[in-house]
């Protein structure tokens, strides 16, 4: 549809200026680059953040920690709306559904103290901007959720790292060339873990060392 197509279109647009509004560095260095300045940058209150080369690894995550047999009935029910959006998207579905999992323990009533809602927790920009008539029902929500995420992925150029805290702390805060907060950090550390649970059918039972860019490009999650 031409609405539809206009929808994207703006988000596309807006995308590129809040990142461009990073400032200088921001033009100067790729998304990637950026990125992985901020991974290591310790969050601080002072004007001269101090640069860590070694992080201690935080404690290994329990799987049986937030998944139950709740979760895995949800994980059923809502399956064929996560495989719909996906496709339709081109995103791998392992990915769509540890998001699920870590933002919202897929409770499809669930709000933030932000007012981020639903399975995905969009915030209302995103609602307004997608025109998600109701942001409550699974298959809009995961529609909507997989819709921006698919955005956030092709314009940081499939980096996994920078599109989840992009979807976490927000585009404009990722980027710019500034700390990324530690709950930001923790978010794309765990949805990480269990992106790869979810793709090995869960044969992982703690989590390895603390997630963080590596040194090489990493490949798009986007399916050609």
């Amino acid at each position: 549809m031409i609405l539809t197509r206009q929808i994207e279109i703006s988000t596309a647009c807006l995308l590129r200026v809040v990142f461009l509004m990073g400032g200088v560095l921001s033009i100067l260095l790729s998304p990637q680059e950026i990125a992985r300045k901020q991974w290591l940058a310790q969050p601080s209150s002072h004007k001269n953040t101090k640069i860590v080369k070694k992080v201690n690894p935080p404690p290994p995550i329990k799987i049986e920690d937030y998944i139950s047999e709740r979760t895995r009935k949800a994980e059923k029910e809502f399956d064929h709306h996560i495989f719909t959006a996906s496709n339709k998207h081109r995103i791998d579905p392992a990915l769509v559904k540890a998001v699920i999992l870590i933002e919202s323990g897929y409770n499809p009533y669930a709000v933030s103290p932000k007012g981020a809602v639903g399975l995905m927790q969009l915030m209302p920009h995103i609602i307004d901007s997608f025109g998600i008539k109701d942001a409550f029902d699974p298959f809009l929500n995961i529609e909507g959720g997989v819709r921006y995420l698919s955005q956030l992925l092709r314009f940081f150029q499939g980096d996994i790292y920078l599109s989840l805290a992009a979807y976490n702390a927000g585009i404009g805060r990722v980027a710019q060339p500034r700390p990324i907060p530690d709950s930001t950090r923790s978010f794309v550390r765990k949805v990480l873990e269990f992106y790869e649970y979810y793709q090995k059918g869960g044969e992982r039972k703690t989590a390895p060392e603390d997630a963080k860019p590596s040194t090489v490009p990493v490949p798009s999650l986007i399916y050609s």
